[in-house]
């Protein structure tokens, strides 16, 4: 049993993906949370949340709609046509279109490698667009990271509702 809380014990210090603290947001018509070490600045509707001391960004658009949300057919495939024009210059040979199905919040991403970053570029890319309740949202996670920076920016997009 002892090894068990020290593997865990360790586990949640060595992975950065948990955090044990989060900040809550509402800025651009939209709540969000961040881990700690993440900051944000909103310009209009576009919030860009950043990792302090990293080279990792996360950008989310709140797109204002007076009609009906697009159908979430109509996001995959608007998502896959421009997925698959950026293909030529990805590593991935085929676009793995994913579906985002967190809670209230639903939609599609994919993620993307730059076959040849120039220094100082961003080498991954996840690309998306969800729904949550009343509100549309595209977002775009980047990193130059040696890691992809997925799962902390999909958990900070399922964290999305509604200020209003």
């Amino acid at each position: 049993m002892k090894k068990i809380i020290l593997m865990a014990m360790v586990f949640c210090v060595t992975c950065p993906i948990f955090s044990f603290a989060e900040k809550q947001h509402d800025m651009a018509g939209i709540q969000f949370k961040t881990p700690n070490g993440w900051t944000s600045s909103v310009k209009r509707y576009t919030i860009t949340i950043s990792k302090n001391g990293e080279n990792e960004l996360l950008m989310v658009t709140n797109m204002p709609y007076k009609g009906n949300l697009p159908d979430l057919s109509e996001v995959k495939g608007d998502l896959k046509q421009m997925g698959n024009k950026l293909l030529k210059n990805a590593v991935e040979k085929d676009l793995m279109l994913r579906e985002f199905n967190r809670g209230q919040v639903k939609g599609y991403y994919f993620t993307l490698t730059d076959k040849a970053p120039k220094p100082g570029e961003f080498e991954y890319m996840t690309e998306g667009a969800v729904i949550s309740g009343r509100i549309f949202i595209i977002f775009t996670a980047l990193s130059k990271g040696k890691r992809d920076p997925s799962e902390e920016a999909l958990a900070m997009i399922a964290s999305i509702k509604s200020s209003k």
